[in-house]
């Protein structure tokens, strides 16, 4: 082994650790006063990390979980039942992992039946939370660790779940983004929690920090909009939202409800310039103007539900595509998609949007009506996606018509909360026979709450041509 060369900041006692009801030390230098650095710039290095650990003080410790530098990818490294001797570790060059250099039996008192080394590697996983070292001036926080290619997505997903701590830095080098989370039992299982040293964010001014009370807004891109019938109140709301630190350039007051073909509202620009703006979502950015077409940022966390069913390969017919943020990312997901939107303005933001995307090769998009537009493509479809919840049952036999053998439709309704689903099945049922179609009910999500006693709900449904 490399001879170990102190490191004056972590001076003190050297940590023990005990593992299954035995004393461990972990040596540092000759003279026990600290942990040791050694030449890891030269190793493809591995950190074994105890799990859970206090580093300079007595801590318990009933496993290991051997952690490799590529994001990830984890092993269980599990104790033989007899002692273990010690383990010769070193703090990373960033001082962010402690690292086994090596590690041996007690060839004294014991002979262990694994060799030298007294470790049983194993590929199963059982804990996802891996201890970390500490460094001054830093707070160890549980993040989930992911790739950069995913850290976006990611970050989006933990904030709609309500788990991701706003008041801490997200941390990212070459290969990895840590994203600080409140509760690690609250993350999916899927992800990966580490404990690491972040540090904390200074606190943004917000709205309520000027205003005293905490005002209601929606914030898509740049632009927040607000409903106030009072002026001289909307005009008091826009002023702190703009002042406060968040990236808004542009408030709009919402003076209607939801109308027309087109599903538009009337706005009041309190402050800003234009009712244009870039929102991000998810990964994707979809350029709308809220003047021209209808957009909702609160449907993001639904939108990416349905995303995620999609697979490499199939045929997705979006019927009210809008400004593609159920098609865009079904497309770049490897399906090819046809979209649909009768407003000129939707049409032509989709078409931009797929191709600041990426995924234009994948998309093709139609203006005008979609009973016309599903005549060109008959017995095509692998998935349809009908979000149109007030009247969507008019457009089943179109949806149908445009669906292969079998396929998947997902179908949005809203109705009251005594028997939100009911209706929608009912419906789907009788256009399916009317259609030659078997259906089946796959899966029902509550999509949220639209309005008193109204719910906003989706049916997965199976569709299956009859023989």
């Amino acid at each position: 082994m490399d001879d170990l060369s102190l490191d004056p900041a972590l001076g003190g006692p050297q940590p023990q650790v005990d593992v299954g009801g035995r004393d461990h030390r972990v040596p540092g230098s000759e003279k026990g006063d600290g942990l040791g650095l050694c030449g890891l710039e030269d190793r493809d290095w591995i950190a074994l990390d105890p799990t859970p650990v206090t580093y300079f003080d007595s801590g318990t410790v009933g496993s290991f979980e051997l952690v490799d530098r590529r994001p990830g990818e984890l092993a269980r490294v599990e104790l033989g039942e007899d002692p273990v001797g010690c383990l010769e570790v070193a703090l990373s060059p960033k001082r962010d992992r402690l690292g086994v250099v090596q590690a041996k039996a007690d060839e004294d008192e014991h002979s262990h039946p694994h060799g030298p080394t007294g470790l049983t590697p194993s590929v199963a996983v059982q804990n996802r939370y891996v201890a970390a070292t500490g460094t001054a001036g830093m707070e160890q926080v549980p993040c989930v660790v992911v790739d950069r290619a995913a850290g976006e997505t990611t970050r989006q997903e933990l904030a709609a779940a309500g788990v991701l701590a706003e008041d801490y830095d997200i941390v990212a080098d070459e290969e990895t983004v840590y994203l600080p989370v409140t509760d690690p039992a609250a993350v999916p299982e899927t992800h990966t929690v580490v404990e690491r040293e972040v540090e904390r964010r200074e606190q943004p001014t917000t709205p309520a920090d000027l205003l005293g009370t905490t005002p209601s807004y929606e914030r898509i891109g740049t632009i927040a909009v607000i409903k106030e019938d009072d002026p001289a109140r909307a005009a008091q709301v826009a002023d702190a939202i703009v002042a406060s630190d968040l990236p808004i350039e542009t408030v709009l007051n919402s003076t209607s409800k939801v109308k027309g073909e087109y599903r538009l509202r009337d706005y009041e620009l309190i402050r800003g310039d234009s009712t244009a703006t870039v929102h991000r979502e998810y990964g994707y950015t979809y350029a709308v103007d809220l003047a021209e077409v209808y957009f909702t940022p609160r449907l993001a966390t639904e939108r990416h539900r349905v995303a995620q069913r999609v697979q490499a390969g199939e045929t997705v017919f979006d019927m009210f595509a809008g400004v593609g943020p159920y098609a865009i990312p079904a497309a770049d997901r490897g399906a090819r998609v046809v979209a649909v939107d009768k407003n000129p303005a939707a049409a032509r933001a989709l078409r931009a949007n797929a191709d600041r995307n990426g995924v234009a090769d994948r998309i093709t998009v139609h203006e005008g009506d979609v009973r016309a537009v599903a005549t060109e493509y008959p017995d095509w479809a692998d998935r349809i996606v009908m979000n149109l919840p007030h009247t969507g049952a008019e457009f089943l036999a179109t949806a149908l018509e445009v669906a292969g053998d079998q396929a998947t439709i997902h179908y949005y309704d809203i109705q009251h909360e005594s028997a939100p689903f009911a209706p929608g099945e009912t419906a789907v049922t009788e256009a399916g026979t009317a259609a030659g179609y078997e259906t089946t009910v796959e899966h029902r999500q509550v999509v949220r709450s639209y309005a008193p006693h109204e719910l906003n709900v989706r049916l997965d449904v199976t569709v299956t041509r009859n023989a």
